[in-house]
């Protein structure tokens, strides 16, 4: 930046939208600072005031895109406090009428208990065993090698 100059708070907002729609677009930092100080004939700008702006705008990203997931997870749980509630009310209408209690409101009951769990990582962590198993249907044809290199090859695999 031009020694001296002081950007005003509208210079400071204008340069960080700049900044973002750049690096949006894959400019290096160099590559907008350049522009942005060639468009504003008050001042130049350094690479590394540019950078400022993009920690900014990348810590801006992080911060909206937990609030953003926070409120998906919010909605969701909403989905499911509703359906959980019908098929409550559903289950106990049930138990009223003639043929008795109907078991597949409580299965629906389940499946919301279920996937609030989910959604909000309560279950364990699931145990998975992994296994595999190599085969070498060919063998490799080694009568062009030298014997040097069948030597270093031994070395190699620790056979010598």
């Amino acid at each position: 930046m031009t020694k001296g100059y002081e950007r005003t708070k509208g210079q400071l907002e204008s340069d960080a939208e700049f900044v973002a729609k750049h690096y949006k677009w894959g400019w290096s930092l160099r590559r907008i600072a350049r522009a942005l100080s060639a468009e504003r004939k008050e001042y130049d700008l350094s690479h590394h005031s540019v950078k400022k702006h993009v920690d900014a705008l990348l810590q801006e990203w992080r911060d909206n895109r937990v609030d953003d997931m926070d409120k998906a997870i919010q909605a969701e749980l909403e989905k499911l406090n509703l359906i959980e509630s019908e098929a409550w009310e559903a289950w106990n209408n049930s138990k009223l009428e003639d043929g008795g209690p109907v078991h597949q409101f409580l299965d629906k009951v389940e499946k919301c208990i279920t996937r609030r769990c989910q959604i909000l990582g309560l279950d364990a962590p699931k145990k998975q065993s992994v296994s595999s198993e190599v085969t070498i249907s060919e063998r490799p044809d080694l009568s062009g090698l030298s014997d040097e290199d069948i030597d270093k090859m031994m070395e190699i695999l620790g056979n010598k």
